[in-house]
């Protein structure tokens, strides 16, 4: 009887062993994938910072590395929100809008990186609402980007089909590498 009792509490013993095993290489699985994930993101933010701060026709080379990884972070959020845009469009967006001058100020008192009405100062939060101001204009546009961002820039007049074909230029000259 006795024999038979240890017997039991072996194999209990033996079991749990094993599903505690089972399940740490599962979580090591699943830490692994998330790792995978955080590498391929800071690949991007990285691939978006080199972006913004080379002399390249959408970047500026005098963002501060402090705000240029701000201003990378913030578009990748915008992106991971809204996957059906890319983070280099709205980086040649800033670019035309304000280069990457975060007080820029416009004459019909625009404001921040995206030059929308309301800037918080917060450079997440105006990214944020400058995407949201994008998404409407392309539904608007029907996903036509010239149009979108002529409509972003103003309207349909002579100065924001100028700014609508600087911003085309600039999303054409990307590296698709970095794409």
């Amino acid at each position: 009887m006795r024999t038979k009792a240890i017997y039991n509490s072996l194999l209990i013993l033996m079991s749990t062993v094993m599903l505690v095993s089972v399940l740490a290489s599962d979580m090591d699985t699943l830490a692994n994938a998330r790792n995978i994930s955080t590498r391929s993101t800071s690949r991007l933010i990285d691939s978006y910072v080199s972006l913004i701060r080379t002399s390249h026709v959408c970047g500026n080379p005098k963002v501060p590395s402090r705000e240029a990884y701000a201003i990378a972070k913030a578009v990748n959020a915008a992106v991971e929100e809204n996957p059906d845009l890319n983070g280099f469009v709205i980086l040649c967006l800033i670019k035309t809008e304000s280069n990457y001058n975060r007080k820029a100020l416009s004459q019909k008192g625009y404001a921040g990186l995206m030059q929308t009405p309301g800037m918080s100062g917060y450079i997440d939060l105006d990214i944020r609402w400058g995407v949201r101001i994008l998404k409407k204009k392309l539904q608007l546009a029907k996903c036509d980007l010239r149009k979108a961002i002529a409509l972003y820039m103003g309207g349909n007049n002579r100065l924001a089909r100028r700014q609508a074909k600087d911003f085309m230029r600039r999303w054409s000259q990307v590296p698709r590498e970095m794409i």
